[in-house]
């Protein structure tokens, strides 16, 4: 038996899902229980699993380049790095690719690096200043 990742639909030896028309892998997949019938049916285009997460971890790793000057965008950036993590492992568990956890988890890596440098650069030459203005007084 064959579960059409698009829309869920069940069917048997077709190259293309009967339902929505989508090109399906060769791969079986076997039904352990109802359960799961009735989970796949309920889930009807309702994307993959994890792929919540891997859209949130995008637009946090957005935001932490783009607020990666302020400081701020380490905040962005640990938070798109587990929303990313989570979102890719929920998504191998299932057997889907997330590449929009991915790229929101390197583009959150990058955030991260660059606000933490640019607030060791902020530091030191705050720690500069202050040591040439307590020199003059």
């Amino acid at each position: 038996m064959i579960i059409c990742k698009i829309c869920g639909h069940e069917f048997s030896d077709f190259k293309f899902c009967p339902n929505c028309g989508t090109e399906v892998a060769s791969k079986r997949v076997e039904i352990i229980s109802d359960e799961v019938v009735l989970k796949k049916s309920k889930a009807k285009n309702t994307g993959f699993p994890g792929e919540g997460k891997g859209i949130a971890a995008l637009v946090m790793g957005i935001l932490s380049l783009i607020n990666s000057l302020s400081g701020f965008g380490i905040v962005f950036a640990v938070i798109g790095i587990v929303l990313g993590s989570l979102g890719v492992k929920e998504s191998v568990a299932f057997g889907f690719e997330n590449d929009m956890g991915k790229i929101g988890k390197i583009l959150s890596i990058i955030g991260l690096i660059i606000s933490v440098i640019c607030l060791a650069i902020i530091t030191v030459c705050l720690i500069i200043n202050f040591n040439y203005f307590s020199a003059m007084f």
